[in-house]
Protein backbone atom coordinates (compact mmCIF):
# COMPACT_ATOMS: atom_id res chain seq x y z
CA UNK A 1 0.00 0.00 0.00
CA UNK A 2 2.78 2.42 0.90
CA UNK A 3 4.79 1.39 -2.15
CA UNK A 4 1.77 1.98 -4.38
CA UNK A 5 1.30 5.49 -3.01
CA UNK A 6 4.98 6.33 -3.45
CA UNK A 7 4.83 5.23 -7.09
CA UNK A 8 1.61 7.13 -7.70
CA UNK A 9 3.04 10.33 -6.24
CA UNK A 10 6.45 9.98 -7.88
CA UNK A 11 5.50 12.24 -10.79
CA UNK A 12 6.91 15.75 -10.05
CA UNK A 13 3.80 17.41 -11.47
CA UNK A 14 1.56 15.29 -9.28
CA UNK A 15 3.74 16.12 -6.27
CA UNK A 16 3.42 19.83 -6.98
CA UNK A 17 -0.34 19.65 -7.27
CA UNK A 18 -0.62 17.52 -4.13
CA UNK A 19 1.40 20.08 -2.20
CA UNK A 20 -0.44 23.15 -3.50
CA UNK A 21 -4.03 22.21 -4.36
CA UNK A 22 -4.71 18.47 -3.87
CA UNK A 23 -8.49 18.90 -4.07
CA UNK A 24 -8.16 20.09 -7.67
CA UNK A 25 -6.66 16.73 -8.70
CA UNK A 26 -10.01 14.98 -8.66
CA UNK A 27 -11.36 17.44 -11.24
CA UNK A 28 -8.77 16.74 -13.97
CA UNK A 29 -8.48 13.71 -16.27
CA UNK A 30 -5.48 11.47 -15.44
CA UNK A 31 -4.95 13.19 -12.10
CA UNK A 32 -8.38 12.13 -10.81
CA UNK A 33 -7.42 8.44 -11.01
CA UNK A 34 -4.19 9.10 -9.13
CA UNK A 35 -6.04 11.16 -6.51
CA UNK A 36 -8.67 8.49 -5.83
CA UNK A 37 -6.10 5.67 -5.86
CA UNK A 38 -3.91 7.55 -3.35
CA UNK A 39 -6.90 8.22 -1.09
CA UNK A 40 -7.93 4.55 -1.29
CA UNK A 41 -4.42 3.38 -0.36
CA UNK A 42 -4.25 5.84 2.53
CA UNK A 43 -7.62 4.62 3.81
CA UNK A 44 -6.43 1.01 3.56
CA UNK A 45 -3.36 1.84 5.65
CA UNK A 46 -5.53 3.58 8.25
CA UNK A 47 -7.90 0.61 8.40
CA UNK A 48 -4.96 -1.78 8.84
CA UNK A 49 -3.49 0.27 11.68
CA UNK A 50 -6.90 0.70 13.29
CA UNK A 51 -7.34 -3.07 13.26
CA UNK A 52 -3.92 -3.62 14.85
CA UNK A 53 -4.71 -1.14 17.63
CA UNK A 54 -8.10 -2.78 18.22
CA UNK A 55 -6.42 -6.19 18.55
CA UNK A 56 -4.01 -4.80 21.15
CA UNK A 57 -6.89 -3.30 23.13
CA UNK A 58 -8.78 -6.58 22.95
CA UNK A 59 -5.80 -8.50 24.35
CA UNK A 60 -5.48 -5.91 27.10
CA UNK A 61 -9.11 -6.45 28.14
CA UNK A 62 -8.74 -10.25 28.15
CA UNK A 63 -5.20 -10.80 29.39
CA UNK A 64 -4.56 -7.54 31.20
CA UNK A 65 -1.60 -5.23 30.71
CA UNK A 66 1.84 -6.82 30.24
CA UNK A 67 4.53 -6.09 32.82
CA UNK A 68 6.64 -4.42 30.16
CA UNK A 69 5.67 -3.07 26.74
CA UNK A 70 7.22 -4.84 23.76
CA UNK A 71 6.07 -2.40 21.08
CA UNK A 72 4.98 1.20 20.61
CA UNK A 73 1.23 0.52 20.65
CA UNK A 74 1.47 -1.39 23.92
CA UNK A 75 3.51 1.40 25.54
CA UNK A 76 1.03 4.04 24.36
CA UNK A 77 -2.03 2.10 25.58
CA UNK A 78 -0.42 1.44 28.96
CA UNK A 79 0.30 5.15 29.42
CA UNK A 80 -3.20 6.05 28.21
CA UNK A 81 -4.82 3.66 30.70
CA UNK A 82 -2.69 5.04 33.52
CA UNK A 83 -3.69 8.59 32.67
CA UNK A 84 -7.36 7.63 32.40
CA UNK A 85 -7.25 6.34 35.97
CA UNK A 86 -5.73 9.66 37.07
CA UNK A 87 -8.33 11.64 35.12
CA UNK A 88 -5.73 13.35 32.92
CA UNK A 89 -5.64 11.73 29.47
CA UNK A 90 -4.17 14.76 27.71
CA UNK A 91 -3.08 13.83 24.19
CA UNK A 92 -3.06 10.10 24.92
CA UNK A 93 -6.14 9.19 22.88
CA UNK A 94 -6.86 6.47 20.32
CA UNK A 95 -6.98 9.06 17.55
CA UNK A 96 -3.57 10.36 18.58
CA UNK A 97 -2.22 6.80 18.61
CA UNK A 98 -3.60 6.18 15.13
CA UNK A 99 -2.03 9.41 13.85
CA UNK A 100 1.32 8.52 15.43
CA UNK A 101 1.27 5.05 13.86
CA UNK A 102 0.44 6.62 10.51
CA UNK A 103 3.45 8.93 10.87
CA UNK A 104 5.74 6.04 11.77
CA UNK A 105 4.53 3.99 8.82
CA UNK A 106 4.51 6.71 6.20
CA UNK A 107 7.50 8.73 7.37
CA UNK A 108 9.51 5.83 8.76
CA UNK A 109 8.87 2.46 7.18
CA UNK A 110 8.52 3.46 3.53
CA UNK A 111 11.49 5.81 3.48
CA UNK A 112 13.66 3.33 5.38
CA UNK A 113 12.78 0.50 2.99
CA UNK A 114 13.33 2.69 -0.08
CA UNK A 115 16.68 3.97 1.22
CA UNK A 116 17.73 0.37 1.85
CA UNK A 117 16.79 -0.53 -1.74
CA UNK A 118 18.93 2.31 -3.07
CA UNK A 119 21.78 1.27 -0.76
CA UNK A 120 21.72 -2.32 -2.01
CA UNK A 121 21.69 -1.08 -5.60
CA UNK A 122 24.71 1.20 -5.04
CA UNK A 123 26.67 -1.49 -3.19
CA UNK A 124 25.94 -4.02 -5.93
CA UNK A 125 27.42 -1.67 -8.53
CA UNK A 126 30.39 -0.71 -6.31
CA UNK A 127 32.02 -3.98 -5.18
CA UNK A 128 35.00 -2.19 -3.58
CA UNK A 129 32.61 -0.33 -1.31
CA UNK A 130 30.95 -3.62 -0.42
CA UNK A 131 34.33 -5.11 0.52
CA UNK A 132 35.22 -2.13 2.72
CA UNK A 133 31.90 -2.29 4.57
CA UNK A 134 32.25 -6.02 5.18
CA UNK A 135 35.83 -5.64 6.39
CA UNK A 136 34.83 -2.89 8.84
CA UNK A 137 31.89 -4.89 10.21
CA UNK A 138 34.01 -8.04 10.51
CA UNK A 139 36.66 -6.09 12.41
CA UNK A 140 34.32 -4.25 14.78
CA UNK A 141 31.38 -6.63 15.19
CA UNK A 142 32.63 -10.03 14.10
CA UNK A 143 30.31 -12.91 13.26
CA UNK A 144 29.07 -13.94 16.72
CA UNK A 145 26.46 -11.19 17.20
CA UNK A 146 24.26 -8.71 15.39
CA UNK A 147 25.21 -5.12 14.70
CA UNK A 148 23.71 -2.76 17.30
CA UNK A 149 23.25 0.98 17.57
CA UNK A 150 26.11 1.03 20.06
CA UNK A 151 28.44 0.03 17.20
CA UNK A 152 27.61 3.14 15.21
CA UNK A 153 30.48 5.35 16.47
CA UNK A 154 32.93 2.59 15.57
CA UNK A 155 31.67 2.09 12.01
CA UNK A 156 32.61 5.37 10.27
CA UNK A 157 32.86 3.95 6.76
CA UNK A 158 29.52 2.14 7.04
CA UNK A 159 27.96 5.39 8.25
CA UNK A 160 29.57 7.27 5.36
CA UNK A 161 28.03 4.78 2.92
CA UNK A 162 24.60 5.35 4.50
CA UNK A 163 25.05 9.12 4.21
CA UNK A 164 26.18 8.94 0.61
CA UNK A 165 23.26 6.66 -0.23
CA UNK A 166 20.81 9.21 1.18
CA UNK A 167 22.56 12.05 -0.61
CA UNK A 168 22.82 10.44 -4.03
CA UNK A 169 19.43 8.73 -4.14
CA UNK A 170 17.79 12.12 -3.53
CA UNK A 171 14.98 10.37 -1.66
CA UNK A 172 12.95 13.54 -1.08
CA UNK A 173 13.75 15.80 -4.05
CA UNK A 174 10.87 18.13 -3.27
CA UNK A 175 10.19 19.40 0.24
CA UNK A 176 6.82 20.34 1.68
CA UNK A 177 5.54 23.89 1.67
CA UNK A 178 7.34 26.35 3.95
CA UNK A 179 6.78 30.05 4.55
CA UNK A 180 9.33 32.84 4.59
CA UNK A 181 9.66 34.53 7.99
CA UNK A 182 11.00 37.80 6.57
CA UNK A 183 11.57 39.65 3.29
CA UNK A 184 14.54 38.21 1.42
CA UNK A 185 16.28 38.73 -1.92
CA UNK A 186 17.39 35.72 -3.99
CA UNK A 187 19.32 36.43 -7.21
CA UNK A 188 17.84 39.91 -7.29
CA UNK A 189 14.25 38.79 -6.78
CA UNK A 190 12.39 39.91 -3.67
CA UNK A 191 10.54 37.18 -1.79
CA UNK A 192 8.14 38.82 0.63
CA UNK A 193 7.56 37.69 4.20
CA UNK A 194 4.81 35.06 4.40
CA UNK A 195 5.37 33.73 0.87
CA UNK A 196 4.80 29.99 0.45
CA UNK A 197 7.94 28.29 -0.88
CA UNK A 198 8.99 24.73 -1.69
CA UNK A 199 12.70 24.17 -0.89
CA UNK A 200 14.47 22.00 -3.46
CA UNK A 201 16.65 19.68 -1.38
CA UNK A 202 18.36 18.27 -4.47
CA UNK A 203 19.91 21.67 -5.22
CA UNK A 204 21.84 21.36 -1.96
CA UNK A 205 22.69 17.66 -2.15
CA UNK A 206 24.06 18.04 -5.69
CA UNK A 207 25.89 21.33 -5.14
CA UNK A 208 29.31 21.07 -6.83
CA UNK A 209 30.95 23.33 -4.23
CA UNK A 210 30.08 21.10 -1.30
CA UNK A 211 29.91 17.74 -3.08
CA UNK A 212 32.38 17.62 -6.01
CA UNK A 213 31.29 15.14 -8.71
CA UNK A 214 27.84 15.02 -7.10
CA UNK A 215 26.48 12.33 -9.40
CA UNK A 216 29.25 9.91 -8.36
CA UNK A 217 28.89 7.51 -5.44
CA UNK A 218 31.77 8.48 -3.12
CA UNK A 219 31.25 7.59 0.58
CA UNK A 220 34.73 8.97 1.38
CA UNK A 221 33.36 12.52 1.04
CA UNK A 222 31.85 12.05 4.51
CA UNK A 223 35.16 11.03 6.13
CA UNK A 224 37.89 13.35 7.38
CA UNK A 225 41.61 12.88 6.83
CA UNK A 226 41.80 10.47 9.80
CA UNK A 227 39.00 8.26 8.49
CA UNK A 228 36.42 9.47 11.02
CA UNK A 229 32.87 10.43 10.10
CA UNK A 230 32.67 14.19 9.66
CA UNK A 231 29.74 16.55 9.95
CA UNK A 232 28.50 18.18 6.75
CA UNK A 233 25.82 20.80 7.40
CA UNK A 234 24.72 20.72 3.76
CA UNK A 235 23.79 17.05 4.14
CA UNK A 236 20.01 17.51 4.48
CA UNK A 237 18.31 14.48 2.88
CA UNK A 238 15.06 14.94 4.82
CA UNK A 239 14.54 18.63 5.46
CA UNK A 240 16.18 22.03 5.65
CA UNK A 241 17.95 21.96 8.99
CA UNK A 242 21.45 21.29 10.31
CA UNK A 243 22.29 17.59 10.36
CA UNK A 244 22.77 15.80 13.66
CA UNK A 245 25.19 12.85 13.50
CA UNK A 246 23.70 11.46 16.72
CA UNK A 247 20.07 11.55 15.57
CA UNK A 248 18.48 8.14 14.99
CA UNK A 249 14.93 9.09 14.00
CA UNK A 250 14.38 11.59 11.20
CA UNK A 251 11.46 13.93 10.62
CA UNK A 252 10.35 13.38 7.04
CA UNK A 253 9.24 16.55 5.22
CA UNK A 254 8.50 15.64 1.63
CA UNK A 255 7.43 13.02 -0.91
CA UNK A 256 9.76 10.09 -1.56
CA UNK A 257 10.98 8.55 -4.82
CA UNK A 258 11.90 4.91 -5.46
CA UNK A 259 14.60 3.18 -7.51
CA UNK A 260 13.53 1.17 -10.56
CA UNK A 261 12.96 -2.57 -9.87
CA UNK A 262 16.17 -4.61 -9.81
CA UNK A 263 17.28 -8.14 -8.91
CA UNK A 264 20.09 -9.17 -6.59
CA UNK A 265 21.50 -12.42 -5.24
CA UNK A 266 22.08 -12.56 -1.47
CA UNK A 267 24.13 -15.44 -0.04
CA UNK A 268 24.40 -16.16 3.69
CA UNK A 269 28.00 -16.02 4.99
CA UNK A 270 27.38 -16.89 8.65
CA UNK A 271 24.71 -18.87 10.57
CA UNK A 272 21.50 -17.16 11.67
CA UNK A 273 22.02 -15.24 14.93
CA UNK A 274 18.98 -15.27 17.20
Amino acid sequence: MLNDNTKLLGNPLVQFMMLTSPKLLKNFPYFDKIFHAAIKNSNNVTEFLDHQIAEHRKRFSVEGEPEEATNYVQAFLMEMNKREKNGDVGNFTIKQLLDMCNDLWNAGQETTATTTNFGILYIMTHPVTQQKIQAEIDRVVGSERKVSLNDRPNLPYTNAVCNETQRLCNLLPQNLLHRTTKDIFINGYKIKKGTSIVPQISCVLFDQKTFPNPETFEPERFLDETGKLKRVDEFIPFSIRPSDPNQTLEKINGLAVQPPPFKCNVERRIPIIH
